[in-house]
Formats: C-alpha cells, structure tokens, sequence
C-alpha cells in the first residue's frame, strides 16, 4: 500500500525563513522582532482530558509549569498529573512534587512520575508507548510559551491510535516577548527554539523522502 505524503515542505521553508529573519531582525524595527517571537506561541482549546503532563525544562527554577498544571488538576479538568522526572540534589521531582500538591490540598496518589531519556524523538516515542498501554486517550500538554510551537510539531502528528496532546502554553517570567532581543537568556531559549524546529521539520522531511523511496 502506497504511503501518503504529508505537507511537509511547506512547513519546513517557513521555519527556515523565519530562523534566517532571526539574524537579520537586529536590524529590523521592533515590532519585526516581536513578530518573529511570536511565532513561537502555538496553543490547543484545553477541555477535559485524562491527564496532564509537564516535560523537563531545566530554566523552569521558580516551577511555573508545575503550578500551572496543579491549578487544571484542582479544577479538575484532568484527572491526574504526569510528570517527567528527574532527580535534585538526590531527591526526586516527583516526591517534591506529591509533597506541593498535598500543602495544596490535592492528593499524593494523583501525581506519577515517568523517567525519558534520551532527545526530544525518542522522550516522545518512549511517552506515546506508554501511554498507549495503559490507556490514555487526550493529554494536555504543559510547556513554556515560547517552546509550544516545537511541542505541536513533535506531538501533532503523533502515530495512529496514540493520544490527543493538546498544547497548553504558560507564560514563563524568565523569558520577554516584548524585548527579547535585549535579554541574554531571552535570546539565548528564542534561538534555541528556532535551532530545535529546523531540526525537527528537516527530520520529517527526510523520513518522507525515505517513504517515497520504499514506494
């Protein structure tokens, strides 16, 4: 059966366009340069879902994704909540995170950690395997503003009977979208962001030119 292509091209020399607008835009005006910052920016209509799930980000020190996530499992729009965890000072994110929820008056059972190692491919295969097996159907996904357009290229076409990831993006106050240009960390996670969505795009198009291949 001859494999279906998907419209990817498309989407790869846009991102590659804005990337090259990047470099340039120190000699734009400004609103040129908040544009390409927005661009970053992708969020889903958040509804009722079976879990919530925050990646790893290491800039994340004050835990904005955390809270933001606690604040949807208090409402109780999600069920539970899915963390990827890591280890500080030898104590797992996980246990620091059921002690939070409980200060918060939600309980300790409701919070599970998964370790993913690996990049960014591989964290999500190893996710969608699991999740499959046990079940879950709609996921909300929370992650930094300005990383949520990567997370929809990596998780908007998941596999075929994997979960719905909808994109939930919390404002970061590490970050300025008004004048990142200005702030070193801020320019530093706006250039990292458009490095990872290259990579991404051009690691789709290379497997659908290996599809067309095989065909």
């Amino acid at each position: 059966m001859k494999k279906k292509s998907g419209k990817i091209g498309c989407g790869c020399l846009f991102f590659l366009l804005l990337f090259f607008l990047v470099f340039l835009g120190i000699f734009f005006h400004p609103i040129s340069l908040k544009f390409l910052s927005k661009q970053l920016v992708y969020g889903d209509k958040i509804y009722f879902s079976d879990v919530a799930f925050v990646p790893r980000f290491v800039e994340d020190l004050d835990g904005e994704l955390y809270i933001a996530a606690f604040e949807e499992l208090r409402k109780g729009n999600v069920k539970a909540l899915w963390i990827e965890d890591y280890y500080v000072l030898g104590i797992s994110v996980t246990q620091i995170l059921k002690k939070m929820a409980k200060d918060r008056g939600l309980k300790e059972n409701l919070i599970t950690g998964i370790k993913l190692d690996g990049k960014d491919y591989e964290k999500r295969e190893a996710l969608l395997d699991h999740f499959m097996k046990i079940g879950i159907k709609k996921v909300i996904l929370f992650v930094p503003e300005y990383s949520s357009r990567r997370y929809k290229a990596l998780y908007g076409n998941s596999r075929e009977r994997a979960p719905i990831f909808l994109i939930n993006p919390v404002k970061m106050r590490i970050y300025n979208h008004e004048r990142w240009w200005k702030e070193n960390v801020s320019r530093e996670l706006l250039f990292r962001e458009y490095s990872a969505l290259i990579s991404i795009y051009l690691g789709k198009l290379k497997y659908q030119e290996i599809l067309k291949i095989k065909d």
